[in-house]
């Protein structure tokens, strides 16, 4: 009505809270264009309606709805003040962000930070899902809980070697009790770690829903998917491949969390025109239009070498502006059998390919 809309006039911000189904929705969006969607926010509800979440007791759950309520109007625009305040008090440009785990990889990317994502990819049997999982033990143990939905193995496995990576010991050489403990130990991590109990293909709006759950109530603030033909319906057909990567990239930025994907190369000739084995490139990832497009880092994991017993870890991409180490750059690390994780070797180790090409050292 025009007289609500009259005192509602001088209101700089509105938030609308509507139910929680299609015609809640359909209402919000009306109201939103009726009041100017350039100062309205949506209200997204643990619940279905606001009715639910009082009798569920949700009062903290529903101030954290509120405080994150998106704005529905296409045209938002933030002043550089209030870009750069936003910034820095979300730790975007502090010096680092978390930690990789790998101490050479830390100095390369500059650590791992929310609303932002990083590829990981390489060769069948190079070790990329250790790799991956090694990211998401990583940001536990630095207290930063993490939705982990490792596709291609079923829950079990992902769950015993995860587990083997945050206890530091391979559960499946533990005696009885010690396994009987196990799942306590996990419990007493500072961070929640939750694993998506499926084998096979996840749409990403079931990726979101359980992401949203793990956001809402326990703070979630990574996800981790391994790999993106899982989430894809045809990964013959590079328009699905490129739309999961954009889902992905839009879960990443509306849940505020840093994102870990892992992704195939497409099939390449494994020797190069001099006989040589034929490293991975960035531009040999599967849906890598998009990928290099969106992603914030893509690191590419090398077969270990037979004669070092050294795993390289190559850093394609990285848009942190940080530090002053050249892209592409590489950095060597090792697999431990006893937690079935990759650690340090040594430090400062890590290769700048410039360097090489200039004969610097």
């Amino acid at each position: 009505p025009d007289d609500i809309k009259a005192c509602l006039e001088k209101i700089d911000d509105i938030y609308i809270c509507t139910d929680m189904d299609k015609q809640g929705h359909s209402a919000a969006r009306k109201i939103a264009d009726a009041l100017g969607a350039y100062r309205c926010y949506r209200v997204n509800l643990p619940q279905k309606d606001a009715n639910d979440c009082l009798s569920a007791r949700l009062e903290t759950e529903v101030q954290s709805a509120v405080d994150s309520a998106h704005a529905m109007g296409l045209g938002q625009v933030m002043s550089l003040v209030d870009a750069l305040d936003a910034a820095v008090s979300e730790g975007q440009a502090l010096d680092k962000g978390w930690s990789t785990g790998l101490y050479d990889l830390d100095l390369i990317l500059g650590g791992l930070r929310r609303s932002e994502w990083t590829v990981v990819s390489g060769d069948t049997g190079s070790g990329k899902t250790v790799t991956q999982m090694m990211l998401g033990t990583s940001l536990v143990k630095n207290g930063v809980g993490v939705m982990l939905a490792c596709l291609e193995l079923h829950p079990h496995e992902v769950a015993i070697r995860w587990a083997s990576q945050l206890l530091g010991e391979n559960v499946h050489k533990m005696s009885p009790d010690k396994k009987k403990d196990a799942p306590l130990k996990i419990k007493r991590l500072d961070a929640p770690a939750f694993i998506v109990p499926k084998k096979g293909y996840v749409s990403t709006s079931e990726l979101g829903g359980m992401l949203e759950y793990c956001v809402r109530r326990h703070g979630v603030g990574a996800l981790s998917v391994d790999h993106l033909d899982f989430v894809v319906t045809d990964v013959d057909d590079l328009k699905a491949i490129n739309g999961a990567v954009m889902s992905f990239d839009s879960l990443v930025t509306k849940f505020h969390v840093h994102g870990i994907l892992g992704a195939h190369p497409n099939k390449t000739e494994s020797v190069d025109k001099k006989g040589s084995p034929r490293r991975i490139r960035m531009g040999d990832i599967r849906g890598s239009s998009k990928i290099k497009q969106l992603a914030y880092n893509i690191i590419i994991v090398d077969p270990e070498d037979t004669k070092t017993k050294r795993k390289v870890i190559r850093v394609e991409k990285r848009r942190w502006t940080g530090n002053t180490v050249a892209i592409p750059a590489r950095m060597t690390c090792k697999f431990d059998e006893n937690s079935l994780g990759v650690v340090d070797d040594t430090k400062d180790d890590f290769v700048d390919y410039r360097m090489l090409a200039t004969g610097e050292k």
